[in-house]
Formats: C-alpha cells, structure tokens, sequence
C-alpha cells in the first residue's frame, strides 16, 4: 500500500497537509475552508473519502477554518 503526503497549503493564509494512502486518509491541519480544501485535494488526484480524521497542530486561524463553504 502507497502512503501519500501531499501539501494542498503552507504558509500564514492556511495550512493543509494530507497523509494516507488511496482508501484511508487524515489531514494535518486545515486552515483552508472545506471547499478550497476538496478542490486542492481534487487537483492532485485525492478523493474527500479517504478522509477518516482530522489532526490540528494547534488552534491558530492558518492551522484551522471555524467555517465551512
């Protein structure tokens, strides 16, 4: 099985980093709202259903969105 980590953001306007393989997946971080996040994801060939979990490093705004779409 093929582990994947890819880096859909970095820097201080948010952060989001997927680690998994093609069925089961957690993102680091989200400091993107869910619709950019699922459009980062879909450009790189990544599916929003692989992921089972969400890691937050810590509760600064470019480590975490409190809104969706």
């Amino acid at each position: 099985m093929a582990l994947f980590i890819s880096s859909l953001n970095s820097g201080s306007n948010g952060n989001c980093y997927y680690v998994g393989s093609s069925t089961d997946a957690v993102l680091v971080d989200v400091g993107l709202s869910c619709r950019e996040t699922e459009k980062r994801m879909k450009q790189v060939g990544l599916a929003m259903q692989t992921v089972k979990a969400i890691f937050v490093s810590h509760e600064h705004g470019d480590h975490i969105k409190e809104y969706l779409y």
